[in-house]
């Protein structure tokens, strides 16, 4: 399912690679790549305070990821 959600985003299909990444975090809500994909997906739809919030659920699980502190630190005003 994660595969297909990215395989969506690639091809700039935001709304069906939303639906997917959240349906992999209603089976299994710590994968990370799940919540970091959501992420960037809503941004591209221009949704940042969901993206915030993915983000920092993201963070949860991995406190020490620089990529996602990064991400948030962008979207953050």
């Amino acid at each position: 399912i994660f595969q297909l959600g990215r395989l969506y985003f690639n091809q700039g299909e935001n709304q069906e690679a939303i639906l997917q990444f959240e349906k992999v975090l209603q089976i299994n809500s710590s994968h990370l790549d799940s919540y970091y994909s959501l992420a960037l997906a809503l941004i591209k739809e221009g949704k940042r305070e969901e993206a915030i919030l993915a983000l920092e659920k993201a963070l949860a699980i991995s406190p020490d990821n620089q990529v996602i502190k990064k991400k948030l630190e962008e979207l953050k005003p």
